[in-house]
């Protein structure tokens, strides 16, 4: 029986998503000091953004830019 997690195991952004593993502590640094609680929160507030735009019909830049304020 062929599930789910067996046929996506051998997808080519494995190696993309094992680099980014190894920046987890930099990247909870990171945004602790822009403000955030945590990960999660960054990540599920970026989602939100996502679906708020796509729900309006917006389209977005790619690769996305953060406004920067001093």
């Amino acid at each position: 029986m062929n599930t789910e997690h067996e046929s996506t195991q051998n997808l080519p952004d494995k190696r993309t998503t094992s680099v980014r593993l190894e920046h987890l502590d930099i990247l909870e640094r990171i945004v602790r000091n822009f403000g955030f609680k945590d990960r999660s929160h960054f990540f599920q507030l970026c989602t939100d953004a996502l679906l708020q735009a796509h729900k309006e019909g917006r389209r977005l830049d790619w690769p996305p830019r953060f406004v920067v304020r001093d």
